[in-house]
Formats: C-alpha cells, sequence, structure tokens
C-alpha cells in the first residue's frame, strides 16, 4: 500500500470512528495518520492530527500524554519552515511537563528549544533556556546533565568574549566531571583557554 493510499484508508477509518461516536478507534486512527504524515514529510498534515490529540487529552485530562505530542509538533513545525510555532511548542512540553514532574521531558522539551535559538544564533535566548535545564537537572539530579550544560553555557559565553564567565562555567564543570571521574581532563583544557 502506498503513502497516499495508507493515509486515505486511515482517513477513512477516522471517519467511520467519528461517526460511531467510537473515541478509543479515533484517537488510535489519529495517532496513526500523525505518525504517517510525519513519516512522510507532510508536516502540516501532521500537525493537524497531532493538535486534535492534544486537544483530546486536554479534554480527558491526561496530561502526561501531552509534552511528548508538542514536542513532535515542535519537530513537524521545524520541518515546515516555522520555527517561531516550533519554539511555542517546545516551550509548552516545558511547561505541561515540569508542572507533571516529567523532568526526563521537560529535560529534553529544553534541549529541543536551546537548539532551536542556536540555530537562528539567539545566544541569550540559549543561556536563558540552559538556565531553566540546569534548573530540572538539579531537580531530577541529573549530575551528567547538569556537567553538560556548564560545558555549553561555557561555549557560549566564550563565543560571545565573556571569558570571565565562560572561566565560571567551565569550573562548575570541572568540579562535576571530577566528581564524576569523567572529562576531567577536557574541562581542565577549557578553563585553560579562558582563563587570564
Amino acid at each position: 500500500m502506498t503513502h497516499p493510499e495508507r493515509d486515505r484508508a486511515y482517513t477513512q477509518l477516522l471517519a467511520l470512528a467519528r461517526t460511531k461516536a467510537d473515541g478509543a478507534a479515533e484517537e488510535l486512527y489519529l495517532q496513526k495518520l500523525a505518525v504517517l504524515y510525519q513519516e512522510s514529510e507532510q508536516p502540516d498534515q501532521a500537525i493537524v492530527m497531532q493538535q486534535k490529540l492534544v486537544d483530546i487529552y486536554t479534554r480527558k485530562q491526561e496530561l502526561t500524554l501531552i509534552p511528548s505530542l508538542k514536542m513532535a509538533m515542535g519537530d513537524s513545525y521545524l520541518a515546515a519552515q516555522r520555527p517561531d510555532l516550533a519554539a511555542t511548542q517546545y516551550q509548552e512540553a516545558f511547561a505541561v511537563s515540569r508542572s507533571i514532574q516529567q523532568y526526563g521531558y521537560a529535560s529534553e522539551a529544553l534541549q529541543r528549544l536551546a537548539s532551536l535559538y542556536r540555530s537562528l544564533d539567539r545566544l541569550e535566548d540559549v543561556l536563558v533556556v540552559y538556565q531553566l535545564l540546569l534548573d530540572v537537572q538539579q531537580q531530577s539530579y541529573d549530575t551528567l546533565g547538569i556537567m553538560n550544560t556548564y560545558d555549553q553555557i561555557g561555549q557560549i559565553q566564550r563565543t560571545q568574549g565573556n571569558n570571565l564567565q565562560a572561566a565560571a562555567s567551565f569550573r562548575q564543570g570541572l568540579q562535576l566531571a571530577q566528581q564524576l571521574k569523567y572529562k576531567v581532563g577536557y574541562f581542565s583544557t577549557q578553563l585553560q583557554e579562558v582563563s587570564p
């Protein structure tokens, strides 16, 4: 079955589920269509299906299902060349996941948002996002994640010519590297490169 035939079949099944008021089947076919549209690089159609799922999950108060869907929507908006709307979806994924203490999703949403801002050369926004990420990583006791985030912050600060701030970030990373006994040499080198 080709993509268009499969899409058409699921669309017909979705319509049938709606006429029968079969909520479970409707949800299933929306999920299938969202994935199919994403895989076949049709982000606009994927977004429509994803938003319908978000509406269903919101109505049913199934908040744990929303963060991953919001991140998928962000990815779809990126594929559709809409970074502004992608950023909004990542921010919403972060907000929902943090409110229900899903720190893994909160961290992932912030990492995607930071990556997006970095690609747009919005370095001040990246630094703000990394501060939020540090907070989430501390709440989830993600020492390795914190160490890597300090590295990213230090790299940006160095790029901006803020060597004193970069040194402070690399020093924080070095302390964690020493605790973990991992990447100690790397952080020592970074610190030496930015120190006067």
